[in-house]
């Protein structure tokens, strides 16, 4: 497979058909389907078809924009034309701020679909999500005019945030696909941990409920053999573990780090006999220590909230109190290793020699977004601010949905959200009136009724901290107001923009 024979290549598609990368090649009843993205100047997924594998193609986009509401992460920079390796002066990396309202690669893209034991139709696709990395994401697929389009009726080419689950017959209780948690105590690790280069399993071991691990020499982190990595969890989570530095020797630097370009960490440092506390960042090749006349044991942690890509360190010496090293970090999603942030377990050597050893016990990440149970406000009446407009949502006395002052707290700004199941919700005004769409296209106005069998059904689409959306289960498109026309509330919203003020994305408060 080093390359075609000579004097046998083919076009199949020719250039200029915006045919991408990361293709999916299917066979359906008869037709042959290309799945693949265009990059430039965004990540869109196209679909080429053809009778015959040799073509010719067409090839029409199947998906655009549909970013869930999540704008682009800050992209790490290396200057062009300038010769870098991981490892130099982290002032050669640039963190720069990022375009809330631009799709970028955000949006889901690059991926295959596949049918499934109903014969309903899912794509698979990734996004670049944030400071994360790469995340999968399962989109349900409706099939039009021969085409697999992702979304469903009526809004085709957009995703619902939240949908129902393949509808399989499995005997499997719901649970997280991976346990996070290491006490270290087992005869293997945990399948959630990967090392960042192929281990020498020579130089590392699970010892008296403990991991250990053999300093080598390093440069630094990055290049850093035995370090012990798992992907941070998002939106906000806190990974703490406790370290023990008796066995470690002259030059040797254990600790709790993020595996990222640039990288970072907090751990201890042993020159001599002496111990220092250190905190390293690579982003501005800053470090900062903290002597420590003993520290035989100490907890590190790593408190991350990456919807908004920042992070810190703390310590403690006792594991009750903790004191923050370093600044808030900034954090990065990266095209140099492809990767988001990993927590990294590590001991390396820094003055080039096989060193002693760290012991690492107890990891734990805290994950205080993880309860979702109380995320829809059932049964309460509660008043929706529109994050565009800022303003309360309110039910005006001739039948139309507008907007309001933030003072006006009368009846009509407030609504009870009446449970429907599986997450499907309906709203009564607090007056008696129930919401439903008139229409469609944009002549769908939101309007009000008190008919409460005529109310829309919406499935509520969560976004965390009180923020939603609300998508009809009718034409599956999403309530909202624009913040710029002075229109009433319509339902022709096909879903939110990245920076979420297009008017679709709302929060809610109860008082």
């Amino acid at each position: 497979m080093s390359g075609p024979i000579e004097e046998t290549e083919r076009t199949i598609i020719p250039e200029g058909n915006a045919v991408g990368e990361g293709h999916h090649m299917y066979k359906i009843n008869g037709m042959y389907y290309l799945i693949s993205t265009d990059y430039k100047p965004n990540g869109r997924t196209l679909c080429s078809r053809s009778k015959s594998i040799w073509g010719p193609y067409e090839t029409i986009t199947i998906t655009a924009d549909e970013t869930f509401g999540y704008h682009a992460a800050p992209l790490t920079q290396v200057p062009r034309g300038e010769k870098y390796r991981i490892g130099e002066d982290g002032t050669k990396f640039g963190i720069p701020q990022v375009d809330k309202d631009a799709t970028a690669c955000t949006n889901i893209h690059q991926g295959g679909i596949v049918e499934d034991q109903n014969g309903q139709w899912w794509a698979l696709l990734m996004m670049d999500f944030h400071s994360i990395g790469r995340t999968v994401t399962l989109a349900p697929i409706t099939w039009k005019d021969g085409w697999p389009m992702l979304g469903l009726e009526g809004n085709l080419g957009r995703a619902p945030r939240t949908w129902f689950k393949p509808n399989i017959s499995l005997n499997e209780k719901h649970h997280a696909p991976y346990e996070r948690n290491e006490d270290f105590n087992g005869k293997a690790l945990g399948r959630v941990w990967q090392w960042n280069h192929n281990p020498d399993d020579s130089k590392w071991s699970l010892k008296n409920g403990r991991l250990r691990l053999q300093s080598m020499p390093a440069e630094q982190l990055m290049w850093a053999r035995n370090s012990l990595t798992q992907r941070v969890i998002g939106p906000k989570s806190i990974a703490t573990v406790e370290l023990y530095t008796k066995g470690m020797k002259d030059g040797d630097v254990a600790g709790l780090g993020n595996i990222n370009v640039p990288c970072s960490w907090i751990g201890i440092v042993k020159n001599g006999k002496e111990m220092t506390l250190r905190c390293f960042e690579q982003a501005i090749n800053d470090t900062i220590d903290v002597s420590l006349e003993k520290a035989d044991k100490l907890w590190l942690r790593m408190v991350g909230d990456f919807d908004n890509d920042c992070a810190h360190y703390e310590y403690s010496l006792d594991g009750a109190s903790y004191k923050q090293l370093g600044r808030e970090m900034p954090l990065s999603y990266q095209l140099i290793s492809f990767q988001g942030s990993r927590h990294a377990l590590f001991a390396f050597n820094h003055k080039g020699r096989n060193g002693g050893y760290a012991e690492f016990d107890n990891f734990i990440i805290e994950e205080p977004l993880a309860d979702r149970s109380h995320n829809i406000p059932y049964g309460k009446s509660i008043r929706i601010i529109n994050l565009a407009t800022k303003k309360p949502m309110k039910a005006l006395t001739h039948g139309l949905l507008y907007d309001t002052d933030a003072k006006d707290n009368t009846p009509q700004t407030r609504f009870r959200v009446i449970d429907r199941g599986q997450g499907k919700v309906i709203l009564q005004c607090e007056d008696g009136r129930y919401i439903f769409c008139a229409g469609f296209g944009i002549a769908g106005d939101v309007r009000l009724t008190t008919d409460e069998s005529r109310a829309e059904v919406f499935l509520w689409q969560d976004y965390l901290n009180h923020e939603f959306m609300l998508m009809s289960m009718r034409n599956h498109r999403y309530i909202g107001k624009s913040p710029t026309t002075g229109s009433p509330y319509s339902m022709d919203f096909t879903g939110s923009d990245p920076a979420r003020r297009n008017g679709a994305v709302f929060r809610w408060i109860c008082e």
